[in-house]
């Protein structure tokens, strides 16, 4: 087909990944695999080693086929050997033997000395690397929150004897943390590591990252059981003795820059750590026990959290107190590179560090001492790692002191009501973004993430704020489902909007022709009307020759043609504007109504109750949009890259039978025109066809392109074509579309209105033409001598005479005066008192109408949630409630940013809550918005209960 030809999207080799793992398991590889592991009785042999590489290969990715296929194998065996030579592998995993480490690192350095420490640090290596694929396999069993997994590590229905491997893992854990603490906490403060040792200790650090990986991903979805088995487990021990060794060491490491990636490293454990106690509290009630269990673990732990937050706050002092604006006052050239000494006296002239914290930032700044500061390296090393664990432990804090009982908040509040815990809360707070879902069970649940700082400043700006307005001000209000349709429509938009515009400003270092457009549409837009009214005005002011198109003024003329030529330019750069981010964001709005419409198997077959009438707009649009799906370049800006594939498979199991023709998986049957088969012979030119299309159906294109030709004829012919230019105004301004609503919005009532004011007029025609044209005869001049002048005559006369007709014409006499008499009245009557006035009437109607449309968005704003729909009275029951809620608990803004948050992060890293709402975000199925309930409300009922 048209789409192996060009592999167009990304996602095809993923596809093909995915392809060969479920052909290598189609002939057997998963069943080999298991069947290796569960014959070794725990033996770590080459084996082993080698199967277990080969279920990674099979299960990278999150492969759910494979994973279904290898938990039915163990079903369907009912065998609990798989599981007790897990047990036995994870039992005999390597952890650091103390006085074998210290019997190698002091040993002489002769060559056969040094030839066997190295061979033990070979060997010692090479049991890390197992640890770690044996650890990260169990977690791609369970990637992509596969409950079925989850449980089975856990228990084994159906066997003799079964193993838990959750609780296995926590006991490994707990090993590890014990190893580590005898190797390196227990050791005095001022002692010198060996370099062997480090390399241990970093290998130990990479097999405890593993392992709060795998735990984490045991538990997220949620898998309340093994949360419960995690929560009943010695993790709590395993967790306060890493919160000791986090202090310890990055106290110690902290004096020493050499070591800055082995800080790293712990860094990344600590993160992971994190990480994982956030996966316990996943769908947690109020006053849950593992809240409980967590604060008393921090309070036992409390001098060594203390200390956490201490360094974390001296890394958020660094972003708050302009570290980066300090490196930049010196970084002239922007080539990410300044002198130590620069960035000394920038500091220092900030007067917000002390000596002391200057100088750590340079020691671990300047890596290789050469003078030189690279500050991007600096913030992927240290920095952002950094900022990332604190935004985490801000999240469990968070979570902690809404989750806990009354005495754990007690207890909590020493944390968060210390120094370094409010300046932690308060460097996040904008950076929180808290939204409210209705999860699996229909309980309410509270989802935390992380918001962009670079995204919340490009959503404040005043076009996309305009944007927002818009929205709020006509969306649907009465059908919660349609609302909440057009809620995520406008967030789709607005997301696109803001990646594409900072895309473009980032490519090319934002010098290219499409940043320049991007940063400076709105001053060429407004340019352009100040040239317009600068060029009406100049002809308003100065006589103009109507034939030889001269002002009286040399100089006038001449200023007209400079300014003619100024405003051609802008218009140019409005049309290129246009291509560069409007067109994006139109094929972006088009493919998306495409795919929704694929999810519809009718659109898809084609049946006419589907593609609307051919002789419509909508119809015509509906089979244009039939050519672009069989190209595999769409979508090209809509998120959704398997759309294709799955309205392919949607169709296949609907019974569709040409539906491989249709979505362009094979090639048309029809040969068709010569011109078809020239703009349809690749999926590029397919796409790029429907893409005209779609351009010159545009109206926004259309008059933006008016706009332009008007520009040039002004410009080339005569100058009074830039007064064709005023009426942009009224699409620039708020105030005047509004003006023109209010006569568009009832227009298909005025329209019809006004035709039956032309047919009575047309009526009154007949009557005048047949009975009254002496009448109409002024000064020998005839005005109904034939029936079109006598109809024009009354459509340009009759209604604009404040009497009608009988105004215009010769006073009523003879024998038809009474006849006369009797239509001048009923004219002026029907036409002018009735039917006009109904016209007049729609328009002020119209007026009011929208009025008190927005009247009633004003109130409805003020006096409801947007996303629940709760009133003020009910939240208000609490000082502030309702103002606490639509700004922290419901706001709008946290749901859009909580959609990007969804399309950014990989979906194999989506936590349980994030995948459930993403699986009915991508079906179109809003049912997780809480309409009419809120955490509050669900936690206050669970008390009462």
């Amino acid at each position: 087909g048209e789409g192996e030809s060009e592999g167009d999207h990304a996602q095809d080799g993923e596809a093909l990944r995915e392809k060969r793992q479920n052909y290598l398991c189609d002939r057997g590889a998963a069943q080999m695999v298991l069947h290796l592991i569960s014959v070794s009785d725990g033996a770590v042999t080459p084996v082993v080693r080698r199967a277990v590489k080969l279920g990674l290969a099979l299960l990278n990715g999150g492969n759910s086929t494979v994973q279904q296929m290898m938990l039915s194998l163990l079903q369907n065996e009912r065998s609990s050997l798989f599981f007790m030579s897990i047990q036995k592998l994870i039992s005999e995993c390597t952890v650091i033997d103390l006085d074998h480490l210290r019997r190698i690192s002091s040993v002489s350095s002769t060559n056969k000395l040094l030839s066997e420490q190295q061979r033990v640090l070979d060997a010692m290596r090479a049991d890390v690397d197992f640890v770690c694929d044996l650890f990260r396999f169990l977690q791609l069993l369970c990637e992509g929150h596969f409950e079925e997994f989850q449980d089975y590590l856990r228990t084994q229905p159906g066997s003799n004897v079964t193993a838990n491997i959750v609780v296995d893992s926590v006991d490994y854990l707990l090993r590890l943390q014990e190893s580590i603490a005898d190797m390196f906490v227990h050791e005095p403060a001022g002692a010198q590591t060996s370099p062997v040792c480090m390399d241990i200790l970093n290998s130990s650090i990479r097999i405890g990252t593993q392992v709060f990986r795998t735990l984490t991903e045991y538990m997220q979805g949620p898998c309340e059981g093994n949360q419960r088995s995690l929560a009943q487990s010695r993790l709590w021990d395993a967790v306060g003795g890493f919160f000791l060794f986090f202090a310890e060491m990055q106290t110690r490491l902290s004096r020493d820059p050499g070591q800055i990636e082995l800080l790293k490293e712990i860094r990344e454990m600590q993160n992971e750590m994190v990480t994982m106690l956030l996966s316990m509290m996943e769908g947690n009630d109020k006053e849950s026990r593992v809240a409980r269990q967590m604060v008393r673990t921090l309070v036992e732990s409390k001098t060594h959290t203390h200390a956490l937050l201490a360094q974390l706050h001296s890394v958020v002092k660094l972003c708050d107190r302009g570290l980066r604006d300090s490196f930049k006052l010196y970084d002239a050239n922007n080539d990410g590179f300044i002198s130590a000494r620069e960035l000394d006296v920038a500091m220092q002239r900030q007067r917000h560090f002390s000596q002391k914290e200057i100088q750590d930032v340079l020691d671990m700044i300047d890596l290789n001492g050469d003078g030189k500061v690279d500050f991007q390296e600096f913030s992927t090393r240290f920095l952002t790692p950094s900022l990332e664990i604190g935004f985490n432990f801000v999240v469990l804090l968070t979570q902690l002191d809404q989750l806990g009982d009354a005495k754990s908040r007690s207890e909590l509040a020493e944390f968060t009501d210390s120094a370094p815990g409010r300046a932690l809360l308060a460097h996040f707070k904008d950076e929180l973004g808290t939204v409210e879902i209705k999860g699996k069970n229909d309980r309410i649940e509270r989802v935390y993430f992380h918001i962009d700082p670079d995204r919340l400043q490009q959503w404040h700006s005043q076009h996309l704020q305009e944007s927002k307005e818009r929205f709020l001000n006509t969306v649907e209000r009465e059908n919660p489902k349609i609302k909440q349709t057009q809620f995520v429509d406008f967030c789709e938009n607005m997301i696109h909007e803001m990646r594409y515009s900072a895309s473009v400003l980032r490519d090319s270092g934002g010098r290219s022709l499409s940043a320049f457009t991007a940063r400076y549409q709105h001053v060429a837009r407004w340019s352009a009307f100040t040239l317009t009214a600068l060029l009406n005005l100049l002809l308003l002011t100065f006589q103009m020759s109507a034939d030889e198109v001269l002002v009286t003024s040399t100089e006038a003329s001449l200023l007209v043609a400079v300014l003619s030529v100024l405003h051609s330019l802008v218009a140019l750069i409005l049309v290129i504007s246009f291509f560069t981010l409007k067109l994006p964001m139109l094929l972006f709005k088009r493919e998306k109504e495409i795919v929704h419409k694929m999810r519809d198997m009718a659109w898809l077959r084609g049946d006419e109750s589907a593609l609307d009438s051919a002789y419509t707009l909508e119809g015509i649009g509906a089979r244009w949009d039939r050519i672009v799906i069989k190209s595999s370049r769409f979508p090209s800006y809509y998120h959704d890259r398997a759309a294709r594939a799955d309205a392919f498979a949607a169709a296949t199991e609907n019974g569709i039978e040409d539906a491989a023709q249709t979505l362009g998986f094979q090639p048309d049957a029809a040969a068709g025109s010569l011109v078809s088969r020239w703009l349809f012979r690749t999926p590029t030119t397919r796409y790029h066809t429907w893409l005209f299309g779609v351009l010159v159906t545009d109206y926004s294109f259309l008059y933006t392109l008016g706009y332009l030709l008007l520009s040039v004829l002004g410009t080339l012919v005569n100058p009074f074509f830039f007064g064709a230019h005023i009426l942009d105004i009224a699409l620039q301004n708020p105030i005047l579309q509004s003006v023109l609503q209010s006569v568009t919005h009832n227009g298909r009532q005025l329209f019809f209105t006004l035709t039956f004011t032309a047919c009575v007029v047309y009526i009154y025609t007949l009557i005048a033409f047949n009975f009254f044209q002496p009448f109409y005869t002024e000064d020998d001049v005839a005005r109904c001598s034939s029936m079109r002048e006598c109809y024009e005559f009354h459509l340009h006369s009759g209604l604009r005479a404040g009497g009608g007709i009988g105004d215009e014409i010769e006073s009523p006499s003879g024998a038809l005066e009474l006849y006369r008499i009797l239509f001048d009245l009923t004219f002026f009557f029907f036409v002018i008192v009735i039917l006009l006035a109904i016209i007049q009437g729609l328009i002020i109607d119209s007026f009011g109408e929208l009025r008190d449309q927005l009247e009633a968005v004003k109130t409805d704003n003020e006096t409801k949630c947007f996303i629940c729909g709760i009133g003020r009275e009910d939240l208000d029951r609490v000082p502030h409630g309702f103002k606490l809620h639509i700004e922290e608990e419901h706001n709008p803004d946290h749901y859009l940013f909580f959609f990007m948050h969804l399309l950014d992060k990989p979906e194999t890293e989506h936590t349980g809550q994030e995948s459930y709402v993403n699986a009915l975000y991508r079906d179109c199925k809003y049912t997780f918005f809480p309409l009419g309930e809120c955490f509050r409300d669900f936690a206050a009922r669970d008390d009462t209960s």
